[in-house]
């Protein structure tokens, strides 16, 4: 593909790990769920070490069980941004974003929220339960014949809602809520069968 621009934006003020902690408060109800700190070097690197697509590599187990080492829990829930194939092309989508696609004839804007969840065993620290978050309602054939091209919690937009510099997007009320929407109902679908023992 040519005319590819990538360009990544910090948007930690729009709260995502706030978010993604409250709805796993949510999803636990009457359990204790708290949040563990961690290094972000050591999870970029166990991050880069294994497959974006398979999420199955001993540094990620090792991971969590090193940043919580001084815990007991009885289960770990690591939820991170989640890479995905774009439409029928050789590029991805990855995190949280937005993306405009097409041609000069018909192009289209999509935001989109995409994480993994993985659950961790407190004691071994094996994965026992894993998978993409997920709205759950996009018919596949819509996958596969190109009008969603994106497979995870996504939205058309008007086109007039891309940003016209990377710097507004941080600022964009728009963009943030929804993004907050998107991963909000995700999760809130999504982890209650993944937290069930």
């Amino acid at each position: 593909m040519f005319g590819n621009e990538y360009t990544p934006v910090g948007v930690e003020s729009w709260g995502l790990d706030d978010l993604i902690l409250s709805r796993l408060r949510a999803a636990a109800a009457g359990k204790s769920v708290r949040r563990i700190a961690y290094s972000p070097a050591a999870f970029a690197h166990a991050v880069e070490s294994g497959s974006p697509m398979l999420r199955r590599n001993p540094e990620r187990q090792e991971f969590v069980q090193q940043s919580a080492a001084t815990t007991r829990c009885q289960r770990y829930v690591l939820v991170e941004r989640y890479q995905n194939r774009f439409s029928n092309t050789n590029q991805s989508v990855e995190g949280f974003g937005i993306v405009k696609w097409g041609n000069p004839i018909k192009r289209r804007t999509f935001l989109f929220a995409l994480t993994y969840i993985t659950v961790f065993d407190g004691q071994s620290f094996e994965a026992v339960k894993k998978g993409a978050a997920s709205l759950d309602d996009e018919p596949m054939m819509s996958r596969l014949i190109g009008i969603n091209p994106i497979s995870g919690p996504n939205k058309e937009l008007d086109e007039a809602a891309f940003p016209s510099a990377p710097a507004e997007v941080a600022a964009n009320a728009k963009l943030r809520d929804g993004v907050r929407a998107l991963l909000t109902t995700s999760l809130d679908r999504t982890l209650p069968g993944l937290l069930q023992q």
